[in-house]
């Protein structure tokens, strides 16, 4: 059964040394924004050149990347994914795939790091997220201003 990873995070979060790994245990077809933005020669002095190879780099992939979840080939995406429009593109890709498929709930989801998945539209809630998605959130709730929260060592 295919599999789409996305592994979404800042610069040096160490989303490239995890997707690789991941492509090479599953295996898995990785897709890292930044291979291709170098590959295909973009030349980014600013955030509105990164924005624009990003853009291109997207339309690329993304018809690759549902042809290949149809096809039953696991996909790792290794992107900044650290907006919601860049988390509803993923969503969007996955939609596309099982839309195309015509199997609402035959490719898993696993949100290897997310803020809020919940707020990103990926599930419904976080205690039952329910359908195919899975996964990990670094969201905290808000214990208020003057608490402490103790870890247990």
């Amino acid at each position: 059964m295919a599999t789409l990873h996305c592994i979404c995070g800042k610069a040096g979060a160490g989303k490239t040394t995890l997707a690789r790994e991941l492509g090479r245990t599953l295996p898995a077809v990785v897709f890292c924004e930044d291979a291709w933005i170098c590959r295909l020669g973009f030349e980014i002095q600013s955030l509105a050149d990164f924005a624009k190879a990003s853009a291109k780099c997207r339309s690329l992939i993304e018809p690759l990347a549902i042809e290949l979840l149809r096809l039953g080939v696991s996909v790792v995406f290794d992107f900044f994914g650290n907006t919601v429009k860049s988390r509803q593109w993923v969503r969007g890709v996955f939609e596309a795939a099982r839309a195309d498929m015509q199997a609402t709930k035959t490719i898993p989801i696993v949100i290897t790091v997310a803020a809020d998945p919940v707020r990103d539209g990926l599930v419904s809630s976080l205690s039952h997220p329910g359908g195919n998605v899975t996964g990990h959130s670094i969201l905290l709730p808000d214990i208020g201003p003057g608490c402490v929260l103790e870890v247990p060592m």
